[in-house]
């Protein structure tokens, strides 16, 4: 199947289709991260991340503690281990890399257009 895949996604390109390219690379970073959080974060935290029947702190933007907890993006992954705190088995440490930047672009501490890596994580304060 994944053969087939990648043979529709390049003859689309040399077709000159670039939809099909999200056939090969269906999503983005933030994307991504954003169904992990719709699947696993929302009970918790809620859909805006403002409150949730878990937590009642905005988890970003105003109210939010991120900075005064984390610092920067290193900190945050880091604490992320342990969620979904129900079990943190749910989700593997891609999905958790994928959250943990939909949540910082969502406070604004990351663009919403750039890649969080965590060897570059230290270097992102949050604000």
């Amino acid at each position: 199947m994944k053969l087939y895949v990648v043979a529709v996604a390049l003859a689309g390109m040399l077709c000159g289709f670039p939809a099909i390219r999200s056939i090969a690379d269906p999503h983005t970073q933030l994307e991504r991260g954003k169904q992990v959080y719709a699947q696993f974060c929302t009970q918790c935290h809620g859909v805006d991340g403002k409150r949730g029947e878990g937590y009642q702190t905005p988890i970003w933007g105003e109210g939010s503690l991120l900075a005064a907890k984390f610092g920067n993006a290193q900190n945050l992954i880091e604490y992320m281990q342990i969620m979904p705190f129900n079990d943190p088995n749910l989700i593997n440490d891609t999905q958790r890399l994928d959250v943990t930047a939909y949540v910082l672009a969502n406070h604004g501490a990351l663009a919403k257009d750039a890649q969080l890596q965590v060897q570059t994580a230290g270097q992102i304060t949050i604000k």
